[in-house]
């Protein structure tokens, strides 16, 4: 029997960003009234606390904040070791994303290396975030 990974329970702050992660895009709030990117996305604003928010589609570019090698059984449905990564979001370098390195792309980056987010989906249906080299930029 296949062990699939945990999957997320999408409520309303949340549901727009696991859909457009299954459509191969990223989504997520932006502040009307400072220009925060809300990541993870939440109902208000966390630096204005203005709740006036409009989902944008974002480039999915990025860069590397920083990453860990989890060398012990620690995430269901994936052998170790598994390596999760921090991306700090073009768009805003306050976002940030956590993703794993399916690929073993971060390895050989420096901190603050372009890095490309994009979503990989798993049996079960939900597609979830993985990061990619920019190196071409």
């Amino acid at each position: 029997m296949e062990n699939h990974r945990p999957q997320p329970s999408p409520n309303a702050d949340t549901r727009r960003f696991w859909d457009a992660g299954r459509a191969g895009g990223l989504s997520l709030p932006k502040c009307r009234e400072c220009g925060r990117i809300v990541c993870p996305p939440k109902p208000a604003c966390p630096s204005c606390r203005s709740g006036a928010l409009d989902w944008v589609t974002l480039s999915g570019r990025g860069r590397l904040k920083g990453w860990c090698r989890i060398h012990i059984a620690a995430l269901p449905g994936r052998e170790p070791p598994v390596t999760v990564v921090e991306v700090s979001l073009e768009e805003d370098p306050r976002a940030t994303l956590v993703a794993l390195d399916e690929d073993g792309v971060v390895e050989t980056l420096a901190p603050d290396a372009p890095l490309t987010l994009t979503f990989r989906p798993d049996p079960n249906g939900f597609s979830f975030p993985v990061v990619g080299s920019s190196e071409a930029e």
